[in-house]
């Protein structure tokens, strides 16, 4: 026997039951007897009263099963479970775990078993639905254009309605009826493609061979089988009782779906026990059709009336009331007794329990947390596994592990879900496996933006424009791309003399990546992904980064457990696969937009700090919690979901239902889709979202929150300062100034900033201190280690002798300032702003209608604005599509009155002196050899009903070389400005001789500046406004510190 290596995690094990109060033990007696629904605040002790009754249940020799609302509860629950019933075989299961093994065993327990069941992955769902889509002729309602239909929203909202009737047990006929009443026409056109679904053999439980499971309507089957399961012994031979313990016991019950309900009916009918515990007010999975008030369903099923648990026992007296408080803003159904639930626990308050931190900018936040996590963990002895980050949703877990990773703040990390088209590493891996254009330029830049490639932008770009230039006179005519495709590194390796070695092994690997894709049809899932991660031959060097023990490690950590996950998956698809392919398998994955869950092992880290959601936090409690970025328009998030199909309004429907509604459909749908009466619905959500957050602090609780010109913190920031006695000033909270971080390098920066000072002895007393730090090894004292003290790494040039290239943007940019361009040329620019997302939107429209008419541009804008899924009740969202409107019936009406030859989005790359123009030209009107410029502006200039004239307009007069360059005698050259929803002209008359000389000469000065090696920075009020590099730039005082 071979040995076999095993992994021994501390800190698992159960440490036992608190005693029992007397209100508790008469509920647990209750509990013996019969049927049970019970309410709870946090902390009020449903945990114990649940390991309680199953101490019980074990004592008295009865069988049970625990059920939770997801996986990470019931591996939270697993361990105290287990303890108290060690021969228990997984006591502990979600419902769908639970509902898929009954299914299971039905189909298996006879004398001809039917086959295996495998769950369907939500990308299997999503793949099932795009093929029913593509061969099912289908008759939309004329608002669901073609655009809409592709949209991957409208894809999502689909599936939700599939998903929402599978579970309710809706037939498509029922649907169809539903739609005409309620004249929701979109209905009856998903009600035949349901029909469609429910056709598909492999989904039926009956189905010989492997049973493909839809996840939404396993529990309704299972119920059905459950309830036929005595009849079935007799007519299918069935060789087992029904699967069904003694009692049942549901913890969290609020977060589970209607469709648990027929199950548990089920389940009752055959003599099992039911106990439920739910909280209403800390329901966390609206989104994905959890019902805060399933227990009362439950209740009236079973016949019982609910319990209350009683004064809770957890946090402090003040936290206990900031939480009674925000639950008293929920609306509130069935028993509140829990809402004015004493406190019972025998803590006291610190002085602050409750601290918000406002703060100037997101990088600021995340410092200010990270400076109180630290204080915790050094002046409170709070271990970090005790201390936890919360963000409102997914997206935003890597944003904070981030800021909290610039403070030093240790990461838990081992997580089991993965994003794999997401992850810069795994997506890389995985494009490389699917085909792709012969350019393979998106390829490319996924490897080099990853971990797989040790090459950056500044060898990428080198590389070209050496080659350019040593083959200016075959490429120059070819307009060649920035971006790197197979044709442009094959040619750059024919040559590759003049690269330094370490460029030109990892140019070698980009050409062998880009074809990998040739061979992965023949491939297996494992073996296509074997040959794309031997092509990047990384693995020694990120595991020697994991291994370094530095601020980097756990980043290292989490992209080789992502690997191997990814290679986990593989080998399960392959097997649930067998005639599958790797190009198959990466195409599922790269579909996905669902975190996978895998059993792969993954690295020992040491204790850290957690960053989860609250969903992901729900069953657990820490001493410290740091809710980051409570902010308006996020957190409450009140947009309406799913209106395109109105899977919100069906939802709403199916409740009323199911819970013997007898109004009519002209009472119920006003009231139901009144806009009002579900915001308020949003809202209540939303504030159960932030009772399960600041519910899981016993000791402390943190806000983060920015506040200045373009952010501003959450309504309920004044809620949380109000119930925690926290007085808001008239003029709002000032910007937070956070200190140095607790830790050595914090140290050492404060140790550097009072050496620079003026008084003698300060400077000597922190010059005396960084040397004795620099003594005993700390290597950031020593100042020939500090930034810009070992000189610049080299005086060449950027740019050789070949033509720089130069767009007409990036040209006024460089003559502004040149430090501006040389930052944003080579480490990108900032976040796409809302005006800039409305330029982009608007030139799509002038390029897709080049001749209007007017008509076609708006109604093209409405579907997107309609694909966009905008709330458009608040003041802002109104006033802001109401601009985009204007401006699109300003250019609608430009566009249909212009006559002749037009060209759109002309690209031109042509050489101009000592530089080659490039970029593309928004729209050439042409004339016989004769051309007119127009370049679409979304800005406010000009004047109403005038010609402004500017023949200073430095991209007007680049357009205007680089056309004539192309073989066209200028007319003129405009900026059309729709700001104002008209449009306003500022017009360039045609360069004469010299003009054409000054401005190449401008050309020729920015060109030369552009080569560097130096680049100056150029402060004016112009270039420096929005400028997004001021914290590197020595010109600016927040710069400074980065080079001083």
């Amino acid at each position: 026997m071979g040995n076999k290596q095993v992994r021994i995690e501390i800190g698992s094990g159960f440490s036992g039951l608190p005693d029992l109060d007397d209100h508790q033990r008469a509920l647990l007696q209750r509990m013996m007897t019969s049927d049970a629904v019970l309410r709870g605040a946090p902390g009020s002790g449903k945990t114990t009263l649940l390991l309680s009754a199953i101490a019980e249940l074990v004592r008295q020799g009865r069988s049970f099963l625990v059920l939770t609302p997801d996986r990470s509860r019931a591996d939270a629950l697993m361990p105290a479970v287990q303890s108290m019933a060690p021969d228990a075989v997984r006591p502990v299961r979600t419902p769908t775990a639970w509902a898929y093994s009954i299914v299971s065993q039905w189909r298996n327990t006879r004398d001809e078993p039917l086959g295996d069941v495998e769950l369907l992955t939500g990308a299997s769902i999503d793949r099932l639905i795009v093929q029913l889509l593509e061969t099912t002729p289908l008759n939309w309602p004329e608002d669901l254009s073609q655009t809409i239909q592709a949209l991957p929203a409208f894809k999502m909202e689909l599936r939700y309605l599939i998903d929402l009737a599978a579970e309710a047990g809706l037939a498509p006929d029922s649907l169809v009826q539903l739609g005409k009443t309620h004249s929701i026409p979109q209905w009856e056109t998903v009600a035949f493609l349901l029909r469609k679904w429910q056709e598909i053999p492999e989904l039926a439980v009956e189905y010989r061979g492997t049973m493909q499971a839809h996840g939404a309507a396993l529990g309704r089957s299972a119920a059905r089988l459950l309830s036929r399961w005595d009849q079935d012994i007799e007519t299918l031979r069935l060789r087992s009782d029904a699967p069904l313990p003694q009692c049942i016991l549901i913890d969290d019950l609020q977060d589970c779906t209607p469709s648990l309900l027929p199950l548990l009916q089920s389940a009752r009918q055959h003599g099992t026990q039911i106990i439920a515990f739910s909280n209403p007010d800390v329901s966390v999975t609206a989104y994905k059709r959890g019902y805060a008030n399933l227990d009362l369903d439950l209740a009236k099923v079973l016949g019982v009336d609910i319990d209350d648990c009683g004064g809770s026992y957890h946090s402090t007296p003040r936290l206990h009331e900031l939480n009674r408080q925000i639950s008293s803003h929920i609306t509130q159904s069935g028993p509140f007794s829990r809402r004015s639930a004493p406190f019972l626990g025998g803590t006291t308050d610190t002085e602050t329990p409750v601290r918000i931190h406002s703060c100037a900018s997101s990088a600021q936040m995340g410092a200010a947390i990270g400076y109180a996590l630290r204080s915790h963990y050094l002046h409170d002895d709070i271990p970090w596994s005790r201390q936890l980050v919360l963000v409102r949703s997914q997206s935003l877990i890597q944003q904070a592990r981030r800021a909290l990773k610039r403070s030093y703040i240790p990461l838990a990390g081992g997580q089991q879900a993965f994003d794999f088209a997401a992850n810069s590493m795994t997506s890389a891996l995985l494009t490389s496996l699917i085909p792709h254009s012969d350019s393979a330029a998106q390829l490319i830049d996924l490897w080099l933006r990853s971990d797989l490639i040790s090459i950056d932008t500044l060898h990428v770009r080198s590389a070209i424009q050496n080659y350019v230039w040593a083959h200016s006179e075959t490429v120059r005519d070819g307009a060649l791309s920035q971006h790197l495709t197979t044709d442009m590194l094959s040619r750059i390796l024919v040559d590759s003399d003049s690269l330094p070695h370490h460029v030109e092994t990892e140019l070698r690997k980009l050409l062998t990546a880009s074809s990998l894709w040739k061979e992965s049809t023949g491939l297996s899932a494992e073996e296509g992904l074997w040959k794309a991660w031997e092509t990047a031959d990384v693995a020694q060097t990120l595991s020697d980064r994991a291994l370094a023990q530095d601020a980097d490690s756990d980043y290292y950590d989490d992209v080789l457990d992502a690997v191997i996950a990814l290679f986990r998956v593989a080998d399960i698809w392959q097997q649930r696969n067998p005639q599958g392919n790797a190009a198959d398998f990466a195409a599922e994955l790269l579909q996905s937009d669902v975190p996978i869950d895998t059993i792969a092992r993954t690295a020992l880290r040491r204790e850290g700090v957690h960053v989860l959601t609250p969903e992901q936090a729900m069953g657990k409690h820490w001493d410290t919690v740091a809710i980051y970025g409570l902010q308006d328009g996020s957190w409450p998030d009140l947009r309406l979901g799913h209106r395109l199909l109105r899977g919100d309004l069906l939802t709403d429907i199916l409740r009323l239902e199911s819970q013997g509604s007898d109004c009519t459909p002209s009472e119920t749908t006003p009231l139901l889709d009144d806009p009002r009466i579900q915001r308020r619905a949003i809202l209540d959500n939303e504030l159960r979202r932030l009772l399960a957050a600041t519910s899981r602090a016993t000791r402390f609780l943190h806000i983060g929150v920015v506040s200045n010109e373009d952010q501003a913190p959450s309504q309920f920031v004044e809620l949380i300062a109000k119930a925690s006695g926290i007085e808001i000033p008239e003029e709002g909270f000032t910007p937070e100034e956070v200190p140095p971080s607790l830790d050595l390098s914090g140290h050492v920066a404060r140790l550097r900033f009072l050496a620079t000072q003026e008084d003698d002895q300060t400077r000597e007393l922190a010059a005396n201190l960084l040397a004795l730090l620099a003594q005993h090894g700390v290597h950031t004292a020593q100042p020939d280690k500090w930034i810009g003290a070992g000189g610049i790494s080299s005086d060449s040039a950027i740019y050789g002798q070949q033509n720089v290239s130069i767009s007409p943007s990036s040209f006024d940019t460089a003559r502004a300032c040149i430090l501006r361009w040389f930052f944003s040329a080579n480490s990108g620019s900032s976040v796409p702003t809302q005006s800039a997302a409305d330029g982009t939107l608007i030139h799509s429209l002038a390029e897709r209608f080049p001749h209007g008419p007017k008509q076609a541009v708006v109604k093209a804008l409405e579907e997107e604005i309609q694909a966009m899924n905008l709330d458009e009740e608040p003041a802002a969202t109104k006033i802001h599509l109401n601009h985009l409107r204007d401006m699109a019936s300003a250019l609608g009406e430009y566009l249909e009155g212009a006559t002749g030859e037009v060209r759109v989005e002309v690209p031109f790359d042509v050489p101009v002196s000592s530089v080659n123009i490039r970029g593309r030209m928004d729209r050439l009107e042409v004339s016989g050899e004769s051309a007119r410029i127009i370049d679409f502006k979304t800005g406010k200039k000009g004047a109403k009903g005038k010609i402004k004239t500017d023949p200073d307009h430095p991209q007007l007069a680049l357009y205007q070389l680089a056309a004539e360059e192309l073989g066209y005698m200028i007319i003129d050259a405009e900026l059309k400005y729709l700001g104002y929803g008209d449009v306003r002209t500022i017009l360039q008359e045609p360069l004469d001789d010299n003009s054409k000389n000054d401005w190449i000469n401008q050309l020729d000065e920015v060109a030369s500046r552009m080569r560097g090696p130096h680049f100056i920075a150029t402060p004016s009020d112009e270039a420096c406004r929005y400028c997004e590099f001021t914290r590197s730039c020595p010109a600016k005082d927040q710069g400074k510190r980065s080079v001083e």
